[in-house]
């Protein structure tokens, strides 16, 4: 009875119980999780926005992340995945980041960067941001606004963190910039030895496309020590060397065979599961004479491959945190596609000052009226 999901007992032989079974269908599997996302704006007295999004994810069989902007006027200024630039397409209203070079089950780190600006009325400012095709969690949203306003009534579908204490004011001039770009630049070459430790690894364990892909992100997250990115530029140039010689050593000798199709299908079988030993193995059948023409013949196949492929650069912008700090937090949002916003109401600043002052005129015109008005009455 160890099986047994329910037991029942009765006294009476010749009782009966009804039972009725409903089969419900299988839930649909994410395709990704979301497992971490900051969100920080800079917003301007005017309203305009500047905003950069992070996102942790452990990506499924998701191939195209889909992004929608707040509004349809916003523009989209860079796309980063796994420090490496991403061309996004879109479709109508929406961005669609490819994920192809990331494996299944693997995770990986998407950055954005949008301009917008935010919804304003009547001492109301609402700030929308964007819109994913997956559930959300652990959503931190950092706001700089204006720091000569009086914030209060927060709303949205996010909670402001200790709204009875908004009076942290930050400062940001070349000194603060100098030290986040080296911040950045420290965070980032730790990132690149820790994806080229992961890149050997995967080499060893003969994950060539794996170790490849690692090795692209080391170059990627790298290019601010010269040093740290001429040690993955050497173990990339290496590695893909070394897939380019097997696999003409494996097509010669397909050839030599006359044409073997299985000869074939078994070489390239070896460039994608290729382990150290096994490349000095094929290297070490072959002459002197014969590794420096199939070595010079696999590096020039590459630079011209480089060259015809290009790479795409974008600019990594510091965003000037200057103002107002607001934090806003939700641990989890189911709905894909929901809505993810704040709302808060402010007075004061260059406005307020343009009230009073027009207030002080007119009750300095209406007591000047009522002098006078006085005087004539006595005469």
């Amino acid at each position: 009875m160890s099986d047994a999901i329910l037991c029942y007992r009765t006294i009476q032989p010749d009782f009966a119980l009804p039972l009725s079974v409903t089969r419900h269908e299988s839930a649909q599997a994410l395709p990704a999780r979301v497992t971490e996302t900051r969100l920080v704006s800079v917003v301007s007295e005017d309203g305009r926005m500047l905003t950069q999004m992070s996102v942790r994810m452990n990506v499924g069989n998701l191939r195209f992340l889909k992004i929608r902007l707040p509004q349809t006027s916003d523009k989209l200024w860079s796309a980063f995945v796994n420090g490496k630039v991403a061309a996004p397409s879109r479709e109508g209203e929406q961005y669609r980041i490819p994920l192809e070079a990331v494996e299944v089950g693997e995770p990986a780190a998407v950055e954005l960067l949008y301009a917008g600006s935010a919804a304003d009325s009547w001492l109301t400012r609402r700030l929308e941001g964007p819109r994913l095709d997956l559930p959300l969690e652990d959503i931190q949203w950092t706001l700089y606004v204006m720091p000569n306003r009086f914030y209060y009534a927060f709303g949205g579908t996010l909670e402001c963190r200790d709204p009875g204490r908004i009076t942290k004011t930050a400062s940001f001039d070349a000194r603060d910039y100098r030290l986040n770009t080296q911040r950045q630049m420290d965070a980032d070459v730790e990132k690149a030895k820790n994806v080229m430790a992961l890149g050997e690894q995967y080499a060893r364990q003969g994950k060539q496309k794996l170790a490849r892909q690692s090795l692209e992100s080391a170059l990627n997250y790298s290019k601010g020590r010269a040093d740290v990115n001429e040690d993955a530029r050497i173990q990339y140039n290496n590695l893909i060397q070394q897939q380019a010689v097997v696999g003409l050593v494996g097509r010669r000798n397909a050839l030599r065979e006359g044409q073997n199709i299985q000869a074939e299908q078994q070489s390239a079988q070896a460039g994608q599961a290729l382990k150290p030993a096994q490349g000095a193995g094929a290297q070490a059948q072959l002459s002197a004479k014969e590794n420096d023409s199939l070595r010079s013949l696999s590096q020039k196949m590459l630079w011209q491959q480089e060259a015809a492929a290009g790479v795409a650069q974008a600019i990594r912008v510091t965003l000037p945190e200057h103002g107002r700090r607001l934090d806003f937090a939700r641990s989890l949002q189911v709905d894909p596609n929901a809505d993810m916003a704040v709302e808060f109401k402010s007075f004061g600043g260059a406005g307020a000052r343009r009230w009073l002052w027009l207030a002080f005129a007119l009750g300095f015109l209406a007591a000047w009226r009522f002098i006078i008005g006085r005087t004539l009455a006595r005469e």
